[in-house]
């Protein structure tokens, strides 16, 4: 549905049930040993494609526990806005229609955490199954030889143009 069929907002409790009702029909746990089952440990499986699949695997975990943060981000604005309601009077119509936006984005982004740990928890599983190890996070910034770096940019500089010759 486009938000311009919406005539009204509806913060009712019937749209968090349909969420909840989607969230318990899926199952997170097939999809995700589906993907690895095709995508991932095919290529973990033979050593010429090993690296990239780990790569790949990592990229997706990656993708979907920054996914996860940023729910918990977004649900801590949320907790941090209905506080600031509290203070405010809550007794006016407009109000009111606040407090039951700002409770029913706490719940949706309830089940949104939910779904997301879900589905983390699943890749981090699959992923130890795939690879007979846990999956370890790479350092954001990692120390670098800076001289052993510029002596191979040299040593592959000179085999390219070596090669470029034949």
């Amino acid at each position: 549905m486009l938000a311009s069929e919406v005539d009204s907002a509806d913060y009712s409790d019937g749209r968090l049930d349909s969420m909840d009702t989607v969230l318990d029909s899926v199952d997170i746990k097939a999809g995700v040993k589906a993907f690895f089952e095709n995508v991932i440990t095919p290529f973990a499986e033979q050593k010429d494609w090993a690296m990239l699949a780990e790569w790949n695997a990592n990229s997706i975990i990656g993708c979907f526990q920054r996914h996860l943060d940023q729910c918990i981000a977004s649900s801590d604005k949320t907790r941090d806005l209905m506080k600031n309601a509290m203070r405010e009077d809550v007794g006016t119509e407009i109000s009111m229609l606040n407090v039951d936006k700002l409770i029913f984005r706490r719940d949706a982004q309830d089940l949104n955490i939910k779904r997301a740990e879900m589905i983390v928890n699943e890749l981090l599983l699959t992923y130890e199954v795939a690879f007979g190890k846990k999956f370890m996070p790479r350092a954001k910034s990692s120390g670098k030889d800076v001289t052993k770096q510029a002596q191979m940019k040299e040593y592959n500089l000179a085999r390219l143009k070596e090669a470029m010759k034949k």
